[in-house]
C-alpha cells in the first residue's frame, strides 16, 4: 500500500469516526506538531495549547480535507495558523 493510499485510509477511518484511528493519528503526529511549535514558541507554556488546537482544528476541518494535499501538509499548515492565531492575540508576530 502507498503512502498517499495509507493516508487515505487514515482519513477515512477518522472521517467515520474510528477513535482508535484517532488516536493513532495523534500517536503519530504529535510529536512532530509539539517539536514544530516549540521551535517557534521556545519554553511557552502555550505550546500544549497550541497542539491541543492544531488537532481540534484538524478534527473540526477534516470533512473538508483535499485528498491531492499530503496529510502531514495539511496538519502543519494548520498548526502554522495557530501560531500565528496565538501570536497575534499576544500582540506578536511570527517569525
Amino acid at each position: 500500500m502507498s503512502e498517499r493510499s495509507a493516508e487515505q485510509t487514515f482519513i477515512a477511518q477518522i472521517r467515520r469516526g474510528d477513535s482508535e484511528a484517532w488516536r493513532e493519528f495523534i500517536a503519530q503526529y504529535e510529536g512532530r506538531v509539539t517539536a514544530f511549535v516549540r521551535r517557534r514558541l521556545g519554553a511557552s507554556s502555550a505550546v500544549d495549547d497550541v497542539v491541543q488546537e492544531t488537532f481540534i482544528g484538524f478534527l473540526l476541518s477534516v470533512p473538508n480535507y483535499d485528498a491531492s494535499r499530503g496529510l502531514e501538509t495539511y496538519l502543519f499548515s494548520i498548526a502554522s495558523h495557530k501560531l500565528t492565531d496565538h501570536l497575534r492575540r499576544q500582540g506578536r508576530r511570527p517569525t
